[in-house]
This record gives structure tokens, sequence and C-alpha cells, in this order.
């Protein structure tokens, strides 16, 4: 019974009674008002302690799922650093290879080759440290384009090399923790086909499709502002 149906009741029962002195059922008529009202006030705490465990569960199914995520998140990141350094540990075997250590090589004696014929000359001498990185970059790239006729096998024997930094600079383009591996394992090799092959491949790529050997050239020049 609720409160309107408790309080009817009792007007009949006062109605109904052949005293004249109905006014004193108005004690019970509020000790009733009173009990019907707790009831009521109880009913809804028991309803909001239910609403507050549900939402304490949900709670704590949000956090569990919070939790989740991020195992799962550490877990693939993980999973991209290991599959990096397979990467890595892949192009380091490549560069070991004997192409490639061949490659590296005559590389190398390219390079002193033509620093040998500059330095006697008369204009190197005279020249600042700047003006001789110069020459020497345009000497190089001089004679390696009179070597892509003249002895073919030496020259892509020395080309090899370019075309590995070309892969690697393709792997590297999207994927910057690559890229910082190759720049700091191989800063050397890069540094030197900087000075003798850049100018070569530049002068080849004015009359080749557009993007020919970019990604080489993204690695072996050195980055703006040394990269940051």
């Amino acid at each position: 019974m609720n409160l309107a149906e408790a309080t009817k009741v009792l007007a009949e029962a006062i109605q109904s009674t052949a005293r004249p002195d109905w006014v004193e059922w108005i004690p019970m008529l509020a000790v009733v008002v009173i009990v019907l009202g707790l009831g009521y006030t109880a009913r809804q705490l028991r309803e909001m302690k239910r609403n507050n465990e549900l939402a304490e569960a949900q709670l704590a199914v949000a956090v569990k799922q919070t939790e989740a995520a991020k195992m799962q998140f550490q877990t693939a990141k993980k999973m991209a650093s290991d599959s990096d350094a397979m990467v890595v540990l892949r192009i380091d075997r490549a560069y070991e290879g004997a192409d490639i250590r061949e490659s590296r090589v005559e590389v190398f004696k390219f390079g002193n080759e033509v620093m040998d014929g500059l330095a006697a000359t008369a204009a190197y001498q005279g020249a600042t440290p700047a003006q001789r990185i110069d020459l020497y970059k345009i000497a190089c790239g001089t004679a390696l384009q009179e070597m892509e006729s003249a002895n073919r096998e030496r020259y892509l024997k020395i080309i090899l090399l370019v075309g590995f930094f070309e892969t690697l600079g393709y792997l590297a383009k999207n994927n910057s923790d690559i890229e910082n591996h190759v720049r700091k394992l191989y800063s050397g090799a890069l540094t030197i086909l900087n000075d003798v092959a850049v100018q070569h491949i530049k002068a080849k790529a004015a009359g080749m499709p557009v993007g020919y050997m970019e990604f080489f050239l993204s690695l072996a020049e050195p980055p703006p502002n040394g990269g940051k």
C-alpha cells in the first residue's frame, strides 16, 4: 500500500466512525505518513546502492579493458621493435656479403685514385678546404662518367653500392628507426659515397625519369639542419 491508498483508507475510517472527536485520528494519520515515507526512503536508498554497485562494476570493467589495451600496445611496440632489429640484422648481413664488400673496396680505391690525381693540380693546391671538397666531388663525377663507357665492368661494381643504399633508403623512407640505424651504422660509407658518387648520380638523374636514385640521395646527402 502506498501513501495515497493509506490516506484514503484512514479517511474512510474516520468518516465511518460515530464519534464526533474524529480529530483524534490525526496522530495516527501522521504516524502512517511517517512510516510510509520511511519505507519510500529506504527503497530509494536501496536503488541508489544498486546503481552505485552497477557503476563500480562498470568502472572495474573499464579499468581492466584499459589495462588490457595497454598490454596489447606494449606487446605490439615490442614486436615492431623486434621486427626492426631483424631488418637491421639482415641489412648488415647483406652489407658484409661478398658482392657488396667487393663494391665497397672498389669505391674506396676509386676515391683514392681520383684524389691522387687531383692533389697534384695547382687548382687543388691553391683552393680552400671547402673548395677542395667541391673540386674532389666534381673530379669523381667526371671520372665516373668516363668510366661508365670506358670500363663498364668496374663502373657497375662501384654503382652496386649506390644501388644497395638506394634500397636501404626506400626501406628507411617511412621508418625513422631504420633510418637512424642506417645513418649510424653506415655513416662512413655514406660520407664516402656523398663525395664520390652523388655528383655523378645527380648528373644522370637530369636525363632520367623523376625519382631516379632519390632514396640513395636522401641517405648520402646530409639531412637538412643535421636531421633535427
